[in-house]
């Protein structure tokens, strides 16, 4: 999972630079994040940022919004991680347990990740914290 990442972020960073002082995560639920994967097993995979808040955008010659940036990165990863290859699919990826499910934003900003968790999350969203762990990125973002 790191491979895929610094993978996806070196294609970001050639095509729109870095976003100064920018942290991402790729955090592990289910199976994935209890250790438990098993052939066939999906990924599901909630993708967490956080920037300085004086940065709003990445620095190079063709510069996103910060949001926009950590959201084509996420995208990367997980085309990367869906590759059909010969012998198949390399995974399923299964993004639904991030805040506000299919209808949330793919990626989440630390404070809004908090934000969630903290007033909106159901029970059972919680409960599926007791499996989560960081897979990738900047662990330092989920402690």
């Amino acid at each position: 999972m790191q491979t895929v990442l610094q993978l996806a972020r070196s294609e970001m960073v050639a095509a729109h630079g870095h976003v100064p002082g920018g942290s991402f995560a790729i955090v592990g639920y289910g199976s994935l994040g209890g250790l438990e994967l098993g052939f066939g097993s999906d990924l599901d995979l909630v993708f967490l940022y956080d920037h300085p808040p004086e940065v709003d955008a990445s620095d190079g010659k063709r510069p996103l919004e910060a949001g926009r940036w950590f959201a084509r990165l996420a995208q990367k990863v997980m085309a990367l991680l869906a590759a059909e290859t010969g012998a198949g699919r390399l995974y399923d990826i299964d993004v639904r347990l991030r805040p506000d499910g299919g209808k949330g934003a793919l990626v989440s900003s630390l404070a809004s990740y908090r934000e969630y968790q903290r007033d909106r999350a159901w029970t059972w969203e919680h409960q599926a914290l007791v499996r989560a762990r960081a897979v990738a990125g900047d662990a330092a973002l989920c402690g």
